[in-house]
């Protein structure tokens, strides 16, 4: 009597398949980013310790914005007052990495065109792995300018989101896609506060 060779049933295969394509999707996202960002950040080692924790902050008015900045271990990206966006919320929290913490800053903005933006700061810079891959497809090309500093873009569906690195913070600016035809308009106002 011979023996039948057990097969492996198609649906597994196929699971597997998926999985180490979305593992090649996430490594190749990661990459990029680092690499068509700042092409000196690839033999740059900053070294940015990990961070005390703090209890999260929530800005309650624009008042509290200096507060939020100098809460901040590195520049947070903004917009700059009455440039035609309204700050509707922001905030800062500490987050788990690399067996320590790091921390994100997120302001919320909108146009008088009605177009939600949000800007993110994530310390320390070396932290991609904050940022969601998930859903999220790169560009053909580079993304515009923002804050002085070449961005990557992604599209996700309706979004659009840019990313810039310095040696200092990792950052992004989502905006609908909707806006795309006026997105370097929207993205003018936006610098990097530095703390007092």
């Amino acid at each position: 009597m011979s023996q039948e060779k057990k097969r492996t049933p198609g649906w597994v295969l196929l699971t597997l398949l998926k999985c180490a394509a979305l593992a090649a999707a996430a490594v190749f996202f990661y990459v990029t980013l680092v690499y068509l960002v700042r092409p000196e950040l690839r033999e740059e080692k900053t070294e940015q310790p990990s961070l005390r924790s703090t209890q999260a902050y929530a800005m309650t008015s624009l008042s509290d914005f200096p507060a939020l900045v100098r809460s901040f271990p590195v520049p947070v990206l903004g917009c700059q007052e009455g440039r035609g966006l309204t700050l509707i919320s922001g905030g800062s929290a500490d987050v788990a990495y690399e067996g320590g913490l790091g921390r994100i800053a997120t302001l919320v903005y909108q146009s008088g065109e009605g177009y939600r933006i949000t800007a993110q700061s994530v310390y320390p810079a070396r932290a991609l792995s904050l940022l969601s891959a998930e859903g999220w497809r790169l560009a053909d090309g580079e993304g515009p300018a923002l804050a002085g500093v070449q961005t990557v873009r992604m599209d996700s569906g309706g979004s659009i989101r840019l990313h810039m690195q310095t040696g200092e913070g990792l950052y992004t600016l989502e905006v609908p896609g909707a806006a795309e035809a006026v997105l370097e308009k929207l993205i003018q106002p936006f610098v990097l506060f530095v703390q007092n």
